[in-house]
């Protein structure tokens, strides 16, 4: 009897082993157990009937010893039970996707109904001692010890019974569910990059603890097919130590699986889709009326696996990045000993839905909320147009009227709210009776190819959702111990409910089977919820320094020159950006705030424009309005513009902003057909940006502002990478900016940090290593030019800023943007704007507890098994169910309701304070700020058209701050709209303007003769005014130097100022010394000419201008020649830049022009869907007329019969 059992097994195992004898198997049948030692299985046979990946295949598999126990009277309700020792597998990657092994299919059993054999070995319990996988690949080798393996059948929801429970059969639809569970005890990871790239890299290792993974099988009862699966993998909290070797490591790795896994991936995606929409679905109409056929219903329903998914819960994960001696160390003395990065992450998930239909929902997707984002409505629009774009490319030709029955399914298309069109159900068969349709419309043959085709297209969907993260401050090997810091963190208490803080989807599109067809461009959604920011030196330096080193690494292994072609969009709400207080802060100065926070109520990143509507950020045509502002209004030829300057606007933007930067993707039917925007150019928003002073003790901790709100629009683009960076942006709606004295230093000493900040960041630039082929940066001539002293452009960070704002056409809101410069040995940008004021104002000493309260406001435009099996049910019951929680929209309108709003808590009338203060505001139009950076050189330009100033002597400090009696909105309000249009006039040389240029110089060296730390500059500033009357107050005046004084001594700047036609009436108001002293009389000043300027020394040199002596000529008629040809010419000039300022604004009208002229072609689109539409339903409406005529004649026909 054994031996027949032997000989039996023998013959069946022989198909899967090699050199199987009956000496390896010890078998007792009545014990229901047997052994077999030294197993060596056919490791061809198993790649494809274990249904490896593509890109793998299995060159070795062997277990020294497998036992197996039956209880043969018990097998409807106790598994069987398999257990290894130890399992050695050796696998190999692929470089091309893996061949189909014939023989494969002929030991497959041949498929049957679902039956009794398989209840019993879907109910196989196998338990691994020791795993042992060796994974070679060309890149790198890899091992993987993985020990107590088991896999079990467990119930629905997680525990062990009874198998009869661990298995749901559908009543209705001739399925079943099978629930297992996947644990092992621990796991360890290690890989080794070798090759020339690679011979200094360090290996990768990661431990795993106790991980569960559970999976849900849904088979076809009728021939036993696997329909789909659901896998969830959950690992315990999980730390993980990484250094930028090590990193660099994993990077080369994974670019080594890059490419065989995509190609492989590619192709099994496309062949699965086609089978699984190929597959019938089974229904069973004979329904039964019982209590527990419908309890079997409700189970199924709510455990089915409507799709094959996989998922990741991961409660916590905590990564240290440290980073090695070299490049990717930084210089900065605080660092030079090398620095931590901790990275925290609580309650992740990562959701893929490899085969989701595109006109299906998503309220299947176990804990995915479809209404929590607005990414469902960008989605759903961005197919929309997609569908009709290509309906426009292949089948142009309009819908026509044609003569056609009811039974035509054409006349049945539908269209999802994704915009994809599909076919209902087909009708009854009581409508072949109907009566024939006349006048219908009718599609054309391709168009309804193309809308069947749409209707198969698929999507590989990618969801990841953090519901809490920290990023620490950089931690040194110093001495004293503190705990972390946060760097980026939460602000959990202004997220309604349990809602995440991190929502981003990453969409794939693809047509099932080979098929090559356009395709949606791949599309990558992120939300991002209320975070905290804090500016930190070291840290930013420290990330300078270890990303890029990191990032060049993975781009050298990748080798992938190219751009990827994606549609980008990626949401904040309620960021905050905190400056806080270093070692320098003084508690006594009650003033004094400990924080600056930079908020917005919500921030955009895109790279894809919006809909073609006039006045609409986001859109070419305002990108084309701010390019033509930036025109008109650039200093050319005069000050404070240079030869050396660069370009501020780059070509880029201009292609753009008139569409002819599309990409060329030819004509043939591609899957890339439609892909031809530019991606390369982005815009951000923030709507709006607000500024708050915060941890003062004198307004009892509470905020107060420095910026009132204002939108702002910006956009850039970059070249090669993000080393060179072009910005332009503008601000609109009236915007404020207050300041007192000791906010005023908290600001000098924040831009001190900020100045440091940049000098690291560049020093850390110049040390990455140069590249050939870099370009220098454009000019404005237009022809390269040489930098000397710098390296190449690859070595060093080059960004163009150019901020511009001006009085908008009324009914559109003003514009304007914010800002504070300071005398600060720093050449750091900010941002100031037009149409502004900025005001000084101080406090006489006699007024209030402050004696130097001084505030300037500028207006500009039980069983711990139980126990952790509780726990392990709970997070996977919350995956099952989901949270419940408002949708992302009515959730950002909800923290904007009660977040920090710049008129709700930071101009408050519950901080009273008395204090008397004066006020000056001063106001400035047509403000234009450029900043560029190029290596070793870095200048800033300022010019405003107007400057004018309002002075208040005396006002109660809440009374100024209270919302409803705001003076200072009061002052902006009127201030709103200019007296008359020459006011807001550009005018042909601007009243003030500046400019700051910072020179590097050569580096100091050290003992050992080696460049060390930063290197020195030296900096000027250069200054013109004129043509300005002004009116002081003396008080004012004196108040205005005390407010702008320091609290540090620092080294004096150069500086050159240039007066030209400066009229200046002060006003004495400050009390006499004597009763019989005359009454105090203004004191008139009239600048005509005068330059100022300081040196390196301090000293200041007042004088008239420096003319320089030209000789005298030998030819005096040549020289008046010359200089009346000068003079011809130059009026020449001035002829033509009015000219071309004319074209300017002609091309600025022809832009809107052609915006407007998009949104009637809208809406002419629109009234031709809707005419359309119309025939659609008088066709419907005929038809049912005929229908009710034909219905009448036969009911007069049935009661005649009566009759």
């Amino acid at each position: 009897m054994v031996t027949i059992i032997k000989n039996q097994l023998l013959k069946h195992l022989s198909r899967f082993t090699k050199n199987l004898s009956p000496e390896q198997i010890s078998l007792s049948a009545l014990r229901g157990s047997g052994e077999l030692q030294d197993l060596t299985l056919d490791e061809d046979l198993l790649t494809d009937l274990l249904e490896l990946p593509g890109w793998v295949r299995l060159t070795s598999a062997k277990c020294n010893r497998a036992s197996f126990r039956i209880q043969w009277t018990k097998l409807k309700t106790v598994p069987i039970v398999l257990n290894l020792d130890e399992v050695h597998i050796a696998l190999e990657v692929c470089s091309e996707p893996r061949v189909l092994n014939q023989n494969a299919a002929a030991a497959m059993p041949a498929p049957g109904k679902y039956s009794y054999i398989h209840k019993v070995i879907d109910g196989i319990s196998v338990a691994v001692n020791h795993v042992q996988v060796d994974f070679n690949c060309d890149a790198f080798t890899s091992s993987v010890q993985i020990s107590r393996v088991t896999v079990e059948s467990r119930t629905p929801d997680g525990r062990k019974g009874d198998l009869r429970l661990t298995r749901i059969k559908s009543p209705d639809t001739g399925q079943l569910l099978i629930f297992k569970e996947l644990e092992w005890q621990s796991a360890r990871i290690e890989a080794k990059a070798h090759g020339a790239a690679a011979a200094n890299l360090p290996p990768l290792r990661l431990l795993l603890g106790n991980t569960h993974c559970r999976i849900v099988i849904k088979k076809r009862l009728s021939d036993c097919a696997v329909l789909g699966s659901r896998l969830v993998l959950r690992p315990e909290p999980l730390a993980w130590a990484l250094t930028d070797g090590q990193l660099r490591a994993a990077l080369a790795c994974a670019a080594a699986l890059a490419g065989p896994v995509h190609r492989a991936t590619q192709l099994a995606t496309r062949t699965k889709a086609a089978r699984k929409i190929e597959e019938p679905i089974q229904q069973i109409h004979t329904r039964s009326t019982s209590s527990d056929r419908d309890i079997l219903a409700r189970m199924f329903a709510k455990h089915d696996v409507r799709e094959t998914s996989y998922h990741l819960l991961a409660p916590r994960i905590d990564l240290h990045l440290c980073d090695d001696p070299g490049l990717g160390r930084s210089e900065m003395p605080q660092l030079a000993n090398g620095g931590a990065l901790q990275v925290t992450l609580v309650s992740m998930q990562a959701d893929l839905f490899p085969y989701h239909k595109a006109s299906d929902d998503r309220r299947h997707w176990r804990g995915y909320r479809e209404a929590a984002t607005p990414h469902s409505q960008w989605l759903s629009q961005a197919l929309s147009s997609f569908c009709g774009s290509l309906l426009d490319l292949l089948d142009p030709r309009p819908i026509t009227p044609s003569t056609k029955t009811a039974s035509n399914p054409e006349r049945n298309e539908e269209t999802m709210p994704n915009g994809v069109s599909h076919k209902p159900s087909a009708p009854s068969s009581n409508t072949s009776n109907a009566p024939p349709s006349h006048a219908t419309s009718q599609a054309s043959p391709t168009r309804t190819r193309i809308l069947q085709q749409l209707g198969k297209l698929m999507t590989t969907c990618l969801v990841l959702r953090i519901d809490d993260f920290t990023v620490y401050k950089v931690s040194t090997g110093s001495k004293t111990r503190e705990s972390p810091r946060p760097l980026v963190s939460a602000e959990k208490a202004t997220l309604p409910g349990d809602a995440g803080l991190l929502h981003a989807e990453l969409t794939f599109f693809y047509y099932p089977g080979d098929v090559c067809f356009p395709v949606p461009a791949p599309k990558l959604y992120v939300q991002l919820s209320p975070v905290r920011i804090v500016l930190d030196v070291p840290s930013l330096v420290w990330l300078a320094a270890f990303l890029p080193h990191v990032a060049a690494a993975a781009q050298a292994n990748s080798g992938d020159t190219g751009s990827t072609y994606m549609d980008v969009r990626a949401e904040v709400i309620m960021p905050k950006v905190v400056l806080e207080a270093g070692a320098e802060h003084v508690a006594q100065q009650r003033d004094r705030p400990r924080e600056l926070h930079v908020c917005t109520a919500r921030a955009t990143l895109t790279n894809v424009r919006e809909a073609a509507r006039a006045n609409t950020p986001g859109t070419r045509a305002d990108l084309a309005s701010i390019i033509a502002a930036l025109r008109r209004h650039a200093p050319r030829g005069h000050f404070p513009s240079s030869a050396d300057d660069m370009d501020p606007i780059h070509e880029q933007f201009v292609l753009h902003a008139d569409s002819l930067d599309d990409i060329d993707r030819g004509t043939s039917i591609t899957a890339e057909l439609l892909w031809r925007e530019a991606r390369g150019v982005w815009c951000a928003r923030a709507e709006p940006l607000w500024a708050d002073f915060s941890g003062a003790r004198a307004t009892n901790y509470r905020p107060t502002p420095l910026l009132d709100a204002t939108p702002l629009t910006a956009w850039m683009c970059f070249e090669d990478g993000f080393n060179r960076i072009w910005v332009i942006g503008r601000t609109s709606g009236l915007a404020g900016l207050q300041i007192n004295h000791y906010q005023l230093l908290f600001l000098l000493r924040q831009l001190e940090r900020v100045s440091q900040l940049t000098a690291w960041l560049s020093h850390q630039a110049s040390r990455m290593p140069e590249e050939p082929g870099d370009v220098s940066p454009r000019r404005i001539e237009e022809k390269p030019a040489e930098e000397g002293g710098g390296g190449r452009l690859r070595s060093a960070f080059i960004h163009v800023i150019e901020i511009y704002s001006q009085k908008p056409i009324p009914g559109l809101g003003g514009c304007s943007s914010a800002g504070s410069g300071s005398g600060v040995h720093t050449s750091t940008w900010c941002m100031s704007g037009t149409c502004g004021n900025c005001g000084a104002c101080c406090t006489c000493g006699t007024c209030g507890p402050s004696s130097r309260s001084s505030t300037d406001g500028a207006i500009v435009d039980s069983d711990p098994m139980d126990l952790e099996f509780y726990h392990r049910k709970q997070i996977f019951r919350e995956f099952e169910l989901g949270r419940s929680c408002n949708s992302g929209v009515e959730m950002a309108a909800e923290v904007v309701e009660r977040s920090s709003s710049p008129s709700d808590h930071s101009i408050t009338s519950s901080c009273k304070r008395r204090d008397l203060i004066s006020t000056c505001t001063w106001r400035l139009n047509n403000i234009y700020l450029v900043q560029q950076s190029v290596p070793g050189k870095s200048s800033l330009r300022l010019t405003a058209d107007d400057l004018k100033s309002d002075q208040c002597s005396s006002i109660p400090w809440d009374e100024f701050q209270t919302r409803l009696k705001n003076k200072f909105s009061m002052r902006a309000r009127a201030w709103n709209e200019p007296a008359n249009e020459d006011e807001m006039r550009v005018k042909e040389m601007p009243r003030v303007a500046a400019r700051l240029v910072r020179n590097e110089l050569p580096r100091l060296l050290d003992d050992n003769g080696q460049p060390s730390g930063l290197a020195p500059f030296e900096e000027l500033l250069e200054a013109q005014i004129r043509d300005l009357s002004m009116s002081l107050n003396m008080s004012t005046a004196l108040a205005l130097s005390e407010f702008i004084e320091d609290e540090v001594i620092a080294p004096p700047m150069p500086l050159e100022v240039l007066i030209l036609n400066l009229k200046l009436h002060l006003i004495e108001d400050r009390p006499t010394r004597s009763i019989s002293s005359p009454p105090p009389q203004p004191l008139d000043l009239d600048l005509t000419t005068l330059r100022l300027t300081r040196d390196s020394n301090g000293v200041v040199h007042l004088g008239p201008p420096v003319t320089i002596e030209t000789p005298t000529s030998q030819n005096p008629p040549e020289l008046q020649n010359a200089r009346e040809e000068i003079d011809r010419l130059n009026r020449e000039n001035e002829e033509l830049r009015k000219r071309l300022n004319t074209l300017d604004r002609i091309a600025e009208d022809n832009r809107e022009l052609r915006a407007i002229a998009e949104e009637a072609s809208v809406l002419r689109q629109c009234a031709h869907a809707a005419q359309q539409e119309a025939a659609n339903l008088l066709a419907d409406k005929q038809e049912l007329l005929e229908a009710l005529r034909a219905m009448k004649e036969q009911m007069s026909t049935i009661q005649r019969g009566k009759r």
